[in-house]
């Protein structure tokens, strides 16, 4: 048996999810978070990354359902809302993806503040589902608020790398 398999703090376990993820394995990093969640049901982290490492598994209905258990303990977490609103898209299900993302955006208080990358996934989720009025430009237009196209802005420092759509500052702002 690995060290994993001893008892550890829901913490621990959390980390050691985070480690595994990173090295590809994500059965043992899923395994890991919902060991987390039998020793802390109200664990929010290790519900956000469990739904994440679901998520770039496939399983996305699963993932859905693990994402509104992590927004029913922080529901003004606005990270939560935009990966709930990418598993609904890779679901098909563009209109939940769509309501998720207005969330996700207004969660962020001011919207010309909000991540470039909520304005981004709504724009492209509206003109997917053929939405083509003016309101679609204005969320590419505030998908680049922080820096001229070609430019870095703070958000791209909250991604681990691992997943392309996801919001991976759920490893670092669970409080």
């Amino acid at each position: 048996k690995s060290s994993v398999a001893l008892r550890s703090s829901p913490n621990t376990l959390l980390n050691m999810a985070s480690i595994l993820h990173q090295k590809g394995k994500f059965k043992e990093a899923i395994e890991c978070c919902k060991r987390a969640l039998a020793e802390d049901p109200e664990y929010f982290g290790a519900y956000a990354q469990l739904a994440i490492l679901q998520q770039q598994n496939g399983d996305i209905l699963e993932a859905i359902e693990t994402y509104k258990a992590a927004i029913k303990l922080k529901p003004d977490y606005s990270a939560a809302y935009f990966n709930l609103g990418t598993a609904h898209e890779n679901a098909g299900d563009l209109g939940s993806a769509i309501e998720q993302y207005q969330t996700a955006i207004s969660l962020e208080g001011d919207p010309g503040r909000a991540n470039p990358r909520f304005h981004s996934k709504l724009a492209s989720a509206l003109v997917e589902a053929g939405h083509l009025e003016r309101e679609v430009s204005l969320h590419f237009d505030d998908s680049r608020h922080c820096r001229p196209l070609g430019e870095r802005c703070k958000h791209d420092f909250h991604s681990l790398g691992v997943a392309r759509e996801l919001d991976a500052s759920f490893f670092f702002n669970v409080a």
